[in-house]
């Protein structure tokens, strides 16, 4: 699997939220049940320069990772 790290990309914002829940409302990413609830779940969002939304994944299980090279394919 691969990792952002190890694959030179560029402009790649990594996201969390403190103080501005914008991304979560609109990604719906927002876990609503559970030992977790209102906390973030683990997702991959790919847009391009226009704000279009090309990739996305929610990841099941907070401890699995992302299929990295799926969200990869879109930047290339």
């Amino acid at each position: 699997m691969a990792t952002i790290k190890n694959k030179g990309l560029q402009n790649v914002i990594s996201r969390s939220e403190y103080k501005d829940n914008s991304f979560s409302d609109a990604y719906g990413v927002r876990m609503t049940e559970g030992p977790l609830v209102a906390l973030l779940s683990r997702a991959v969002v790919v847009l391009d320069t226009d704000v279009t939304v090309l990739y996305t994944e929610q990841i099941p299980e907070i401890g699995q990772e992302p299929d990295y090279d799926a969200a990869l394919a879109y930047l290339r």
